[in-house]
């Protein structure tokens, strides 16, 4: 009976935690949507994601895989904010408004948490 009663355990716990390892980096995301964060919170949450220059008072992005800039701040960051964070079988999304006028879109692989894309649109 114990036997049983062990591999029940087993079978129910161990889906258990392979869900919870599969969401767990980007529930942090999800945690801080429409929080604005302030200059510092913010580059830290862009060093995760990309590449940053600063060359005369102006930062730049840059994608991490093809070292190619996409986004310039030309007075720096104040600040951002998360919009949106969506999650497919495969990918997650999340929308981040920099300075109130910049819109950068980072699509992850969901499984790892790699870069797949970043983008920037001005707003």
């Amino acid at each position: 009976m114990k036997h049983y009663i062990t591999i029940l355990l087993i079978t129910f716990l161990i889906p258990l935690n392979i869900y919870a390892n599969d969401t767990e980096w980007f529930n942090k995301y999800l945690m801080i949507i429409d929080v604005e964060l302030d200059d510092r919170q913010t580059i830290d949450l862009l060093e995760e994601w990309v590449g940053l220059y600063e060359e005369n008072e102006t930062l730049y992005l840059y994608n991490l895989s093809t070292e190619e800039f996409f986004c310039a701040f030309e007075n720096g960051i104040r600040s951002a904010t998360i919009k949106e964070v969506t999650k497919t079988s495969g990918v997650v999304n999340v929308r981040l408004i920099v300075n109130e006028n910049a819109l950068i879109y980072v699509t992850f692989n969901r499984k790892n948490g790699q870069v797949i894309t970043c983008k920037a649109d001005h707003i």
